[in-house]
């Protein structure tokens, strides 16, 4: 198999207080990975760590650290290397659904001008390409382009913030609890979406939420994360039905059936 990251015992301090614990594992092509635990184990730590934007108190170090076939071999890991690759080739969904959002320019204006920076596109592809995918999310487009980020809901910054990552193709997904701030039933309908759309662009994802369930529908394999330290690890499968660690048996006992 291809690998797109490679990670060998990632650790990671803030300060003093040690966050990860020797984080070993690999992404591979077209693969989606699930991270799975409660707030406070250590989920958006991986993630810092991978595109590269940690606070100034952290320090990372690995054996090995690699993506996109690119090796990070300073510790403390700094990542500017990979921060360079965000947006075109890692495409980022922040657990905050504001953030990647421009508050002062309309959200069609910004999507013609991330398309025109990362592919030197023109104004009639931009907007086409960019309709089509809000639309996939389950959104109006035409409301959508002429809106300002705050006169809509967290749901809908939410699945712009989606759509917004997936129009570029990226060849690495990061979602940080893409679905947080989206009920039940939306939630499903936009997971469902995100694995056509995978399917289609053969992109990479890694997925981080407290969700069992939502991670057991979509992912190829899992990793559980508890107090910094991977628990369980495995192909969806083979983690549920022959989970190693009683957290693990905890989260599938309490996990929802369908």
């Amino acid at each position: 198999m291809t690998y797109l990251i490679k990670i060998d015992e990632l650790n990671m301090f803030y300060k003093k207080k040690q966050v990860l614990y020797d984080i070993s594992f690999e992404l591979g092509k077209k693969e989606i990975l699930s991270i799975v635990g409660e707030s406070g184990s250590g989920k958006s730590s991986i993630l810092r760590a991978i595109y590269g934007i940690m606070p100034q108190t952290a320090r990372a170090y690995a054996n090995k650290f690699e993506v996109l076939g690119e090796s990070i071999f300073s510790n403390p890991i700094k990542n500017k290397g990979i921060r360079n690759m965000l947006g075109k080739k890692i495409g980022v969904v922040f657990q905050e659904p504001g953030s990647t959002i421009n508050p002062n320019i309309k959200i069609g204006k910004q999507i013609i001008q991330m398309f025109g920076y990362n592919f030197n596109l023109d104004k009639d592809s931009s907007i086409d390409i960019g309709k089509n995918v809000l639309e996939s999310v389950k959104l109006d487009p035409d409301f959508i382009w002429e809106s300002y980020s705050y006169s809509l809901s967290g749901g809908m910054k939410q699945r712009v913030s989606i759509a917004m990552a997936l129009m570029l193709k990226p060849d690495i997904m990061i979602m940080d609890e893409p679905t947080s701030a989206l009920d039940a039933t939306v939630q499903k309908k936009i997971m469902d979406e995100i694995k056509k759309l995978h399917k289609e662009i053969d992109m990479s994802m890694i997925m981080v939420t407290h969700n069992l369930a939502m991670a057991y529908n979509i992912s190829d394999r899992m990793i559980v994360l508890k107090d910094g330290k991977i628990v369980d690890m495995g192909t969806s499968k083979e983690l549920v039905s022959n989970p190693k660690s009683d957290y693990t048996k905890k989260l599938i006992k309490d996990m929802p059936r369908f």
